[in-house]
């Protein structure tokens, strides 16, 4: 497979939380409202679904490419609605593989990865949206199930890295001849793959990277310690509380959590970010145009959110489920590429790699027993951008000088190291 041929689809799914806008778009008088696409499909009405559905804002800045979104309707008693935005691959899109993209949060709009992270529009301050040199979608496209032998890819970054290795277990679990799709793989980003206690435990690594002095890196270290503690008596009923503890040590929030108290950041992501990016901060205010939103047919009293409240409530005990044997079940079968970030201050790096040391499966003791290597994107770039370690369908990455925002950090090589993945120069088939 050529690097043109990569990415036949990106389909970027969030939580009912979208947005965007631009100064460039056309003003419309009128809002049509949310597009629901639900009720066109059960009748049967597949070209108007489709004709209404069309987003013209790709094509208007440039990049030729299909483009459609709206909602679908997962829970009509509770009204639940999940909004999507497919965007063909602009190179072959009839066979170009499909991917899945899922933004972390929980309840972060995959948007923010189409718009600063991976996509084909790109944007900048103070309020403008380019066309993106380095985009995923040039060789990734729409799902069409209809379509036979098209490769699938499941990604995601953060706590998306849970939903992809979820649907890629669900879908090796479940193969049928009445979905044409070959599962080919799966790539989790700084993900939230292991036990949360362990991974963001950061103790040791804020306390060397200078953003705790001694006193707070006792404080922190005998928080995640208590935590620890609690939940290793096997009580359920002290889950609760490890939750409101974890809430309160954690992120960035009003009232001040643990970290900020302790490190005066309010930023939870970077040594390099002592607060939010500027370009993420414009980003938000500029996503709640309405101009943008009724682009993507999410209709202009839709709020864009950072983080969706509610959703991250009702996901909060999943935060001490350990998904490890899900992990295992998958690298066991399919290909997998699993990156970390140098600088990531919520799931240090060191955390993860040593996550990867503990998982069972077949090649297990071949990856413990693999020497790392550096990696660069291409034969011109300046030095390393990486670490490897790599066993049969396996491949660890630590991304240098990138944070736990990703691809936000470092866009061009988490693109190359994708594309390389996708095109098996890295993790080769399980057998």
């Amino acid at each position: 497979m050529t690097a043109a041929s990569l990415w036949a689809c990106v389909v970027l799914a969030g939580i009912l939380q979208l947005a965007s806008g631009s100064e460039q778009l056309p003003s419309s008088s009128t809002d049509p409202g949310p597009l629901f696409l639900t009720p066109l499909i059960e009748a049967c009405n597949f070209t108007e679904a489709k004709n209404r559905s069309n987003v013209t804002l790709f094509k208007e800045a440039g990049i030729n490419a299909n483009a459609h979104s709206g909602y679908i309707t997962v829970n009509k008693t509770a009204n639940s609605n999940l909004f999507f935005l497919f965007i063909e691959a602009e190179d072959k899109p009839s066979t170009a593989p499909l991917m899945l993209w899922t933004q972390g949060g929980p309840g972060f709009s995959a948007l923010f990865g189409m718009l600063l992270q991976n996509g084909p529009l790109a944007f900048q301050l103070p309020a403008n949206l380019s066309k993106r040199e380095h985009s995923i979608q040039k060789n990734v496209s729409v799902i069409y199930l209809d379509v036979p032998g098209r490769e699938f890819y499941a990604a995601g970054d953060s706590y998306s890295a849970r939903y992809s290795v979820a649907l890629a277990q669900e879908m090796l679990m479940c193969q049928s001849d009445d979905v044409n799709l070959t599962f080919e793989g799966t790539i989790g980003g700084v993900g939230f793959l292991g036990p949360i206690l362990d991974l963001a435990d950061s103790s040791n690594f804020l306390y060397q990277a200078s953003m705790l002095d001694t006193n707070g890196y006792a404080a922190f270290k005998l928080q995640f310690e208590t935590m620890r503690n609690l939940t290793a008596t096997g009580n359920i009923s002290y889950y609760p509380l490890v939750i409101g503890m974890l809430a309160t040590t954690l992120f960035a929030s009003e009232p001040k959590t643990l970290f900020q108290n302790l490190t005066l950041y309010n930023s939870q992501a970077s040594p390099l970010y002592t607060e939010m990016p500027l370009s993420m901060l414009a980003f938000f205010a500029f996503a709640n145009t309405s101009d943008f939103k009724k682009a993507i047919h999410v209709g202009e009293n839709t709020k864009f959110e950072f983080v969706n409240p509610n959703l991250l409530v009702s996901l909060a005990a999943d935060f001490l489920v350990d998904i490890r044997e899900t992990v295992q079940y998958v690298l066991n079968r399919t290909r997998v590429l699993f990156y970390t970030g140098q600088l990531d201050t919520l799931f240090p790096s060191p955390n993860l790699q040593n996550y990867f040391e503990t998982l069972s499966w077949t090649h297990a003791h071949t990856y413990r027993a693999a020497s790392r290597r550096t990696w660069k994107p291409y034969d011109l770039y300046y030095g390393a951008a990486a670490y490897l370690k790599s066993a049969k369908n396996f491949t660890s990455a630590v991304v240098l000088g990138m944070g736990h925002y990703g691809a936000f950090d470092k866009p061009l090589e988490v693109y190359h190291l994708m594309m390389e993945f996708i095109n098996r120069n890295l993790s080769f088939a399980p057998i």
